[in-house]
């Protein structure tokens, strides 16, 4: 019913989660970094949230500035990850 990882994959989960606990001064921007490294992500967004669930200050990895203007003008309405929306 369900695919399960590989062991590659739970590899890399747990690899990726050893890198982003180091104490690092920006941890948002390297957590970026590695979820491209080790994941292969080519574009990702790193929101933090108020109490209320609403997204604010974003750091991007390969997002251009026009698409996040695009989606904080109004497109997250039409996103159903959009925390409120939850």
């Amino acid at each position: 019913m369900y695919n399960k990882l590989s062991v590659t994959d739970y590899e890399r989960i747990i690899y990726f989660a050893s890198r982003i606990t180091r104490s690092i001064p920006k941890v948002r921007s390297s957590v970026l970094q590695e979820l491209s490294a080790i994941f292969g992500y080519n574009h990702t967004l790193f929101w933090l949230a108020d109490n209320q669930g609403q997204l604010k200050d974003p750091i991007n990895y390969n997002i251009s500035d026009r698409m996040l203007t695009d989606y904080l003008d109004g497109n997250y309405n039409l996103d159903f990850l959009y925390p409120p929306h939850k």
